[in-house]
């Protein structure tokens, strides 16, 4: 009997046991081990799956401003001058300044005769009267003084912008003139001359001697004064970067506002086929003395791996008077543009003159700077020259023709003090043109003069009366 009860009991024992091992069992909640220093924490959540790399590395953006680098280079030398010059005169479009005689030969010089003293009588000065707002006194840059703002616009200057309708009589003649009676009428300038070309007539340098040019024109060929003359610089001077923004979209701004119908208009014509480089180009006229002093600042330029990029040279005198009323036009309307160009020491004609500028006479250039990465060697006629094609215009104080004192280069007129704006590329754009002999404007860091030019001419300078529309360039050859 108790042996059946053990084997019950052990029976039993035996299906609770099969039992058990049957049931599923729980999983351990199973500890995830810390991470180690240099290990990544799992995340516990699934990331999203990354893209697929592209195959092309990602390009690096090209600064728009270039950094000023004194050490910068060009990547070839730059080919030596002629006569001052980067290519020969011969073949490039010149113009007459100012009406003078055509010659069928170099005329011989007219002996001068010593004149004698004139007595120098000081004059009483008599007190000016005193504006609204006071005039300034002429800036060094500056053809003429300008009267202040006034609360109506300015009127029209009395001078005529036409070209010159007589020769100016050389000094020599000028003083036989007052001794003459009123019964002996004035010697002819141009008695035996081929031709007299008018201001503004374009003609062919066929040739250079001395201080005379041989030209062929449409009144004929014949020599010329080449001191009364412009010059088409980009046929002497292709190096420089051109870009004559009056001529198709001026940036003409005030105090960083537009000027209506001025800023982004077309001021004049400018732009030509070129047959001396087979392609369109600008036409930037410019005396020819001054003509060289640009050439000498590219070259100091181009030796730091710059270009000169030039907006503007000869300016017609129809463009300067529009900008002078639609600015005069807008400063009485906006307060703000008021005082940008009439808060003391400044005044309105340091920014744009009302009278004659420099540019109508042929001796200014409006100029900024760029750095020259790559540049291509090209020749026409048998002569080689360099272009850059490749080139970053550098941040200058303010954007081209700011007209306001914000565009100052120094602290006021006549001072020497740089203004706290003028930066690396702004005080290297100065020293070139200082070193070439031209002279900066106080009131625009861009603009340049060569009052050099202006004395040999005797004053005889342009009026800016007509606008450079031909192009009569061949092949220096």
């Amino acid at each position: 009997m108790m042996r059946r009860a053990a084997a019950l009991l052990c029976a039993l024992a035996l299906l609770a046991g099969l039992a058990a091992c049957a049931a599923p069992q729980p999983e351990p909640s199973p500890t995830p081990p810390s991470p180690s220093p240099t290990q990544t924490p799992i995340p516990t959540t699934t990331p999203e799956p990354s893209p697929t790399p592209s195959a092309e590395p990602t390009p690096t953006p090209t600064p728009t401003v270039p950094v000023w680098d004194e050490d910068h280079t060009l990547d070839r030398s730059v080919p030596k001058l002629t006569g001052g010059l980067e290519l020969p005169v011969y073949g490039a479009t010149g113009y007459a300044a100012v009406e003078q005689g055509l010659w069928a030969a170099i005329p011989a010089p007219t002996p001068t005769a010593t004149p004698s003293p004139t007595p120098v009588v000081t004059p009483s000065p008599t007190p000016a009267p005193t504006p609204a707002l006071s005039a300034e006194p002429e800036p060094s840059g500056s053809s003429a003084p300008e009267p202040a703002l006034s609360e109506t616009p300015a009127a029209e200057p009395s001078v005529s912008p036409t070209p010159e309708a007589s020769p100016l009589p050389s000094p020599v003649q000028a003083q036989a003139t007052t001794q003459l009676s009123e019964a002996q009428p004035a010697a002819d300038p141009y008695a035996g001359a081929a031709a007299v070309l008018p201001a503004g007539a374009s003609f062919t340098i066929l040739g250079e001697k001395e201080n005379w040019w041989k030209v062929s024109s449409d009144y004929g060929t014949g020599w010329v004064e080449h001191r009364f003359c412009m010059i088409n610089l980009p046929d002497v001077v292709p190096s420089i970067v051109y870009d004559a923004t009056n001529s198709y979209a001026s940036r003409y701004t005030s105090s960083g506002k537009t000027i209506p119908g001025i800023t982004g208009k077309a001021l004049y014509h400018g732009k030509v086929y070129n047959p001396r480089f087979d392609q369109e180009q600008y036409l930037m006229p410019v005396l020819y003395a001054a003509a060289k002093k640009i050439c000498a600042a590219q070259q100091l330029a181009l030796a730091q791996g710059n270009s000169l990029k030039l907006y503007e040279a000869y300016r017609p005198y129809t463009a300067q008077r529009a900008v002078v009323k639609a600015l005069t036009a807008l400063a009485e309307q906006d307060p703000e543009v008021k005082a940008g160009i009439t808060t003391k020491p400044w005044s309105m004609t340091y920014f744009i003159n009302t009278d004659y500028s420099n540019h109508q006479k042929g001796f200014a250039v409006d100029v900024s700077l760029v750095k020259v990465t790559q540049t291509q060697l090209c020749t026409t006629g048998g002569y080689s020259y360099m272009k850059p094609v490749e080139y970053q215009e550098y941040e200058m104080p303010t954007p081209i023709h700011e007209l306001s004192m914000a565009a100052a280069s120094t602290t006021g007129p006549g001072e020497t003090t740089l203004a706290s704006t003028m930066n690396d590329p702004a005080l290297a754009l100065r020293s070139y043109f200082r070193k070439a002999g031209m002279t900066p404007l106080e009131s625009e860091w861009w603009h340049f003069n060569d009052y050099a030019a202006r004395t040999l001419a005797e004053g005889r300078t342009c009026t800016g009366g007509f606008e450079i529309t031909r192009c009569r360039s061949t092949t220096p050859g």
